[in-house]
């Protein structure tokens, strides 16, 4: 996201993007401090009072249209405010597992710019130490943190032109002065002039007078120019030094510490301690950070009990089981009604005739399912009979009677057409089938 967004948002009071900008800024902050101060523990003092005043003034709108720029100059302040001296060696890290050493200061974030001399980034390094805490704080805001010079205006009082002046010149002097660094280091193998210069002027360490000795003895030797010629641009060498790492521990400190100064977290009257003092968000504008991340992204806020609470979890789950168990339903009538269909052998009521010599069984098999209507048919309960004797003919059956069975018994049964079959509504009485009357077929006589 644009870093303008950001800081229009976190002007708004929007803590997430408060938390993106701390994120972003926090690692470059420290290491500005620490390669002023070369001092782990004071340039961890330098990250808080920033960010602190930051988690005040940026929601009241004092920051200023640059944010970046008023956050470096808080810091610039913040070294400068501790005598503008160096350390002599930088303190090691301390994190919460134990003491960690100094960081690797010469670490290139683009190995190229040495043009493949894996010497050449420590010589830079320790060539800028040489400079004091005022020039090098302001040269490394410019070549390493990317400040322009109309950004640096605020810190040195001055207007666009002039700040363009200081900053080329500072670059210049930067440079000879990295260079006479390196040529005392390297060419002075080579060069007997050159390692008496150095010896007379009590090399090292590298001072001013030094710097200027090597300058100068440099312009009348061919030897020492050439070596000077061939070397790359120091600055962007300068430059490309990758920031050293932050303590882990303390980023996480700062930034509870600023959570508990953002308006958001003290307006909704949300609190806890904090090792410093400091109230601490304990609800939506608290980050996981605390635990010694990154600011986590804000995460909607459910309170702990309630009637509202898992209610459309709920809800759902009960209409997906309403559902289910309707189509279980439908999906159950049409199977039934597929099963015991209208086809011939589809079933209703299975008859089962015995005929014997004078008497008639009927044993009606009817299964039922409740809910579903199923097809009966009713037995005739007055069936005609004609009796024929063997010399007497038989007459034709009309075509709606079924013709009888050949049998070995005298009498012979004629059933009577079925009757339609009626459906039974799937709810509600089943109404009883009726069946037609009795008609004897068309020519049939009885004969005693």
């Amino acid at each position: 996201m644009d870093d303008a967004l950001l800081v229009s948002r976190a002007a708004g009071g929007d803590l997430d993007s408060f938390g993106q900008l701390y994120d972003q800024t926090f690692g470059r902050v420290y290491d500005f401090a620490w390669r002023v101060l070369r001092d782990a523990g004071a340039a961890g003092d330098v990250a808080r009072e920033a960010f602190v005043r930051s988690a005040r003034e940026l929601p009241a709108g004092r920051t200023g249209g640059d944010f970046r720029a008023w956050l470096f100059g808080v810091a610039h302040a913040g070294v400068l405010a501790r005598g503008g001296t160096r350390a002599a060696g930088g303190g090691g890290h301390e994190e919460a597992f134990g003491s960690f050493g100094e960081p690797d200061p010469c670490r290139l974030t683009d190995p190229g710019l040495a043009g493949g001399d894996d010497e050449l980034p420590c010589l830079v390094w320790e060539g800028l130490t040489s400079l004091s805490a005022r020039d090098y704080a302001l040269l490394d805001l410019n070549v390493r943190q990317g400040l322009r010079p109309a950004e640096l205006t605020g810190i040195l009082n001055v207007n666009k032109q002039q700040a363009q002046t200081v900053v080329r010149r500072l670059r210049e002097l930067a440079g000879d002065a990295v260079a006479g660094y390196v040529l005392a280091r390297r060419a002075s193998r080579d060069c007997p002039q050159l390692q008496q210069v150095l010896a007379e002027g009590g090399f090292p360490p590298f001072t001013d007078a030094i710097n200027r000795a090597v300058a100068v003895h440099a312009a009348g030797c061919d030897m020492c120019r050439r070596s000077r010629g061939q070397l790359p641009d120091l600055m962007a060498v300068a430059g490309g030094l990758a920031p050293v790492a932050e303590p882990f521990a303390l980023k996480g400190e700062v930034w509870r510490q600023a959570v508990g100064l953002w308006p958001a977290a003290a307006n909704a009257g949300l609190g806890g301690a904090s090792p410093y003092g400091v109230p601490i968000a304990d609800g939506p504008a608290r980050s996981a950070y605390g635990g010694g991340g990154p600011p986590s992204p804000p995460v909607t806020f459910r309170p702990a009990g309630g009637s509202g609470q898992g209610r459309p979890p709920l809800l759902l789950f009960a209409a997906t089981a309403v559902g289910i168990l309707l189509f279980a339903i439908v999906a159950g009538v049409a199977m039934s009604q597929v099963l015991g269909g209208d086809g011939d052998d589809g079933g209703g009521t299975a008859i089962t005739d015995t005929a014997t010599p004078g008497e008639e069984t009927e044993t009606p098999a009817t299964t039922r399912t409740p809910g579903v209507s199923l097809e009966t048919a009713t037995a005739d309960p007055n069936p005609s009979e004609t009796s024929t004797p063997e010399d007497t003919p038989v007459v034709a059956a009309s075509p709606t009677t079924r013709p009888p069975e050949p049998t070995d018994t005298p009498s012979i049964r004629t059933v009577g057409p079925a009757p339609e079959p009626t459906r039974t509504p799937l709810f509600g009485p089943r109404p009883t089938a009726t069946p037609p009357a009795p008609t004897a077929p068309a020519g049939a006589t009885s004969t005693p």
